[in-house]
C-alpha cells in the first residue's frame, strides 16, 4: 500500500491525461457524428411513435397531472439516481444497481469527452480525467459482474414471475430481447477495456502510461500487461494499430446502434420509468376516476378494445419491462388464483405488437379468443402490491378495474353473488341485505346520549358508521365503544341515524360504474345536507371512497371533497395529546400480552397510514408487538378487497390462508387490526389452517378500550 502511495505522489497528476480520439483518423471521426445525427433521427422517431400511440389514448380527467407543481419529481430523482422501487428486491436490486451505475460511469465518461472534444472547455485531464477515468474502470467491472448476476437468475434460477409466455397471440419469446440487453452491454464494456489496453500498451513509451494509468486505470492496465506480456512494443505496434482502429469502429458503430434502437428495445426502460414516475402520484393506484356517462355517442363502456385505452394505460403498456414484481407479490396468484398481474400487461403489450402489424386496433373479449377472463379479473383484491413494487409505477388496478367496467357494464357478465350484493345495497342500503330500518338498532342497548348530526348544527366530526360498524356484531362492539370514548374526550361529533348509507365502495370494485356513478352523487348530495369539518371512520374502505373517490365526482354543482380521517389517526392524537392515558392490559396475568399486527391494505398502502396504529400500541403499558414478517408497505392482503368480500373464487386457496400461515409462523396467538373487513375474514376463516384455530383476532380499538 506505501509503495502504490509513493508511485502516485511521484506523479504530476495535475497533467494525468489522455489524448481523447487517439489514433482514430479524421474520415472516421466525420462518419462517427454523421452516424450520431442518424442515430438520433431513429430514436426520435421512434418516442415520436410512442408519443402518438399514447396520446391517441381515451382523455381522462384527473388521469394525469395537469400543472407543473402536481408532477412528481421526488419519485422522478429517486428513480433516475436511487434506483427508484428496483432496490426493493435485494438481488434485483443489487445486479441491477451494478448495471446501471456502471453504466452511468461509462455516460459520464463519454460525455466528459464530448465537451473535452466538442467545446472550448478542455476538462478531460487532471484530476477530472483521473476520477472519471477511474470510475468509468470500475463502472464496466460492476457492469460484467451484475450482467453476470441477472443472467445467472434468469437462465438458471429461472423463478416463474420471470417467465413470459406465448399466450394466445402466438407471439415470439421475449428472451431475445434480453438476450440483446445483455450482449451488447457485455460487448460495449469488453471492446472498451480492449481499445484502453491497446492505448496504454502503445502509449508507453512516450507517456508512460503503464506508470500512472496503473492506479487510474486499473482493469486497463491489466489488459495492457497482458500485451506486453504476449507481443514486443516493435514487433506487434502496427497489428495492434490496425486492430485499434477496427475495434474502435465497431464499438462506434454498436454505440449509435444502441442509441437508434433505444426506442425499441427494452432499453426504452432508461428514458420511460423516469417519465412515468414523473406523471405517477403516490398512492393512487387504487383511485378509481369516475366514466363520462353524458356521451350518447357511445356504444361500450369501460376497457373493451386496444383502443379504449386510456393515456396512463397506453404509457403502463410501453414502460412495463416484464420483471414480474407484480406476480411475486399478487396475494391472488400465492393462493392459486387465475389472476397474474404481469400477464395482464403482457397480453396487452403483445396484442399492440399484433396491432402494430395488422395496423388496426384489437378486441380484448373476442368471442372465440378472449384475452381476459371473468374469474382472473375477478380474483383482483385491489390491494396494491403489485403498483407497489412495481419499479415503471404501472397502475395495475386501474386497468383491471377498466377491464371488469367493460366486462359488467357492456357485456353484462358478473359473478351472481356480486350482482346479488349489489341488489342489496340498491333496495336495502348495505351489501348484508338486512333492512334500512334496522340499521341504526345498534344504539338501542348504548348507555349514552347519542348526538345525532342535525341540519342546522355544525360539529367537528360526522362519525360515519359505516355498514361493518353498524350491522355487524363485531362492528356494532366497536362503535359504541368508541361512542362512549370519545364522549368521555368531549370530542364534538354527531352520527347519521338510519339514513346513512353503503358509500358504495363494492359496487365500484365489481365493475358497476353506472351504479356506483348514481350512488356516489346521491350519498354526495345527502352529506351536503350536514355542516362538519371532517368525517371519522373505522373502515378503510370508507375512508378511501369518501376521502379520495368521492372527491372526483366534484363540479360547480357538487362538491364531493371530504376530509376523512381513520379511527386510529384521532386516537393516536388523543393519546399524543394526553386525553387517553392507557393504563395497561386486563386479564389474567400468566396471560401472554405479546400481540402481532397486520397492515390492511386500503389503509396502509393506498393511504400510508402505518404510523398511528403502531402509536396507539406502543401507549399501552406491557403490550409487547412482534410484528410479521411482511409488515408496512410489504403486508400481505387478506384477500376481501376489490369486493372478494362478497364472493370467492373457486379455484386456488382461500385468499386468507397464506396471511394465516404467517401469523402462525411468529408463534403469537393475538392478532390486532385496523379493518372490519380483515377482521370479518380472519375470524371467520382461522379455522381453515389448524395452527391459527385458537388465535384471537381483535380491533386495535377494542385493545386500546380494554387498557383505558
Amino acid at each position: 500500500m506505501e509503495t502504490a502511495i509513493a508511485a502516485i505522489t511521484d506523479i504530476d497528476l495535475s497533467h494525468a491525461t489522455r489524448v481523447p480520439l487517439w489514433n482514430i483518423p479524421t474520415y472516421f471521426q466525420i462518419i462517427m457524428y454523421l452516424l450520431f445525427l442518424l442515430s438520433l433521427i431513429l430514436l426520435f422517431r421512434n418516442l415520436y411513435r410512442h408519443y402518438i400511440f399514447i396520446m391517441k389514448g381515451v382523455f381522462t380527467e384527473h388521469l394525469l397531472p395537469s400543472r407543473f407543481v402536481d408532477l412528481n419529481f421526488k419519485k422522478f430523482f429517486k428513480t433516475i439516481f436511487l434506483q427508484g422501487r428496483v432496490i426493493n428486491d435485494l438481488y434485483a436490486g443489487i445486479f441491477h444497481s451494478m448495471i446501471f451505475y456502471g453504466f452511468l460511469t461509462h455516460l459520464l465518461a463519454t460525455i466528459t469527452v464530448m465537451i473535452h472534444l466538442d467545446t472550448p472547455f478542455k476538462i478531460f485531464n487532471g484530476y477530472i480525467y483521473i476520477v472519471v477515468s477511474f470510475l468509468a474502470d470500475l463502472g464496466g467491472v460492476s457492469m460484467i459482474l451484475g450482467i453476470a448476476l441477472a443472467m445467472f437468475r434468469r437462465y438458471f434460477l429461472k423463478p416463474k414471475y420471470l417467465q413470459h409466455l406465448q399466450l394466445q397471440l402466438q407471439l415470439p419469446s421475449s428472451d431475445l430481447s434480453y438476450w440483446y440487453l445483455y450482449l451488447m452491454l457485455i460487448f460495449f464494456v469488453v471492446i472498451g477495456f480492449s481499445l484502453e489496453g491497446i492505448r496504454i500498451f502503445l502509449t508507453d513509451p512516450i507517456t508512460q502510461a503503464l506508470t500512472y494509468e496503473k492506479y487510474f486505470s486499473p482493469f486497463g492496465w491489466v489488459i495492457a500487461k497482458l500485451f506486453s506480456y504476449f507481443c514486443g512494443y516493435n514487433e506487434g505496434h502496427e497489428i495492434l494499430l490496425s486492430s485499434h482502429k477496427i475495434l474502435w469502429m465497431i464499438h462506434m458503430v454498436s454505440t449509435m446502434v444502441f442509441i437508434a434502437l433505444m426506442g425499441s428495445s427494452k432499453f426504452l426502460h432508461l428514458l420511460l420509468l423516469p417519465f412515468s414516475a414523473l406523471v405517477t402520484p403516490d398512492r393512487q393506484s387504487a383511485l378509481i376516476l369516475p366514466m363520462n356517462f353524458q356521451d350518447e355517442s357511445a356504444e361500450t363502456f369501460g376497457l373493451g378494445d386496444s383502443k379504449d385505452l386510456n393515456r396512463k394505460e397506453r404509457l403502463d403498456v410501453l414502460a412495463c419491462v416484464d420483471c414480474g414484481r407484480c406476480t411475486k407479490v399478487c396475494p391472488a396468484q400465492a393462493s392459486g388464483k387465475p389472476l397474474d398481474p404481469k400477464m395482464i400487461l403482457a397480453k396487452l403489450k403483445d396484442l399492440k405488437v399484433l396491432n402494430d402489424l395488422k395496423q388496426k386496433d384489437g378486441s380484448l373479449f373476442s368471442e372465440e379468443n378472449p384475452l381476459f377472463k371473468s374469474d382472473e379479473l375477478d380474483s383482483c383484491t385491489t390491494c396494491g402490491a403489485c403498483s407497489q413494487q412495481c419499479p415503471a409505477n404501472v397502475e395495475h388496478i386501474k386497468m383491471i378495474t377498466n377491464l371488469k367496467r367493460f366486462k359488467v357494464l357492456t357485456l353484462s357478465d358478473i359473478h351472481p353473488s356480486a350482482a346479488s350484493t349489489i341488489n342489496k345495497i340498491k333496495m336495502h342500503g348495505n351489501p348484508w341485505g338486512i333492512p334500512q330500518s334496522e340499521r341504526f338498532n345498534w344504539a338501542q342497548s348504548l348507555e349514552v346520549d347519542l348526538p345525532i348530526i342535525k341540519e342546522n348544527k355544525r360539529v367537528e366530526y360526522l362519525f360515519y358508521v359505516g355498514c361493518a360498524g353498524a350491522l355487524d356484531p363485531l362492528g356494532q362492539n366497536i362503535t359504541k365503544k368508541m361512542i362512549r370514548l370519545l364522549k368521555k374526550c368531549n370530542v364534538d361529533f354527531a352520527v347519521i341515524e338510519k339514513n346513512e348509507r353503503c358509500t358504495g365502495d363494492s359496487i365500484r370494485r365489481f365493475g358497476d360504474e353506472y351504479s356506483f356513478d348514481e350512488w356516489a352523487k346521491d350519498n354526495i348530495k345527502f352529506l351536503r345536507q350536514f355542516s362538519f369539518d371532517k368525517i371519522l371512520t373505522f373502515c378503510p374502505h370508507c375512508l378511501h371512497t369518501l376521502g379520495k373517490e368521492y372527491g372526483k365526482f366534484s363540479n360547480k354543482d357538487l362538491d364531493g371533497n371530504f376530509k376523512v380521517i381513520h379511527h386510529t389517526e384521532l386516537f393516536s392524537s388523543l393519546i399524543n395529546s394526553g386525553k387517553i392515558i392507557p393504563k395497561g392490559l386486563v386479564g389474567d396475568k400468566k396471560e401472554s400480552k405479546e400481540f402481532t399486527y397486520h397492515d390492511p391494505c386500503y389503509l396502509g398502502r393506498h393511504h400510508g397510514l402505518y404510523r398511528p396504529a403502531r402509536e396507539i400500541l406502543a401507549a399501552i403499558p406491557g403490550l409487547k408487538l412482534k410484528e410479521l414478517i411482511n409488515n408496512r408497505e410489504e403486508s400481505v392482503c387478506c384477500g376481501m378487497g376489490g369486493g372478494n368480500m362478497w364472493y370467492e373464487i373457486s379455484e386456488g386457496d382461500h385468499l386468507a390462508i397464506n396471511r394465516l400461515k404467517e401469523i402462525a409462523s411468529i408463534n403469537v396467538n393475538k392478532v390486532i387490526t385496523s379493518c372490519p373487513f380483515c377482521m370479518i375474514n380472519f375470524n371467520s376463516s382461522k379455522g381453515r389452517y389448524s395452527a391459527t384455530e385458537n388465535i384471537e383476532i381483535k380491533d386495535i380499538f377494542t385493545v386500546l378500550d380494554e387498557s383505558i
